[in-house]
């Protein structure tokens, strides 16, 4: 599945980072994911994202 053709504005990208600290989230709250990343497409059907992390806070990013 191709996800810059199936995704949508709404959906929502599950991460499990790998470092020792989101290792540990994980082990604390018992999940598999330790972030999460919103989808938006614009109406010109350009693919972009927001995640926040802890090193950078929210941010936007291009998919491409």
């Amino acid at each position: 599945m191709d996800l810059t053709i199936s995704a949508d504005s709404g959906d929502l990208l599950l991460f499990a980072a790998n470092s020792w600290f989101t290792g540990l989230q994980r082990t604390v709250t018992q999940s598999n994911y330790d972030h999460v990343a919103f989808i938006l497409r614009y109406a010109d059907s350009r693919l972009v994202y927001f995640e926040s992390t802890a090193g950078t806070g929210v941010a936007l990013y291009s998919w491409d």
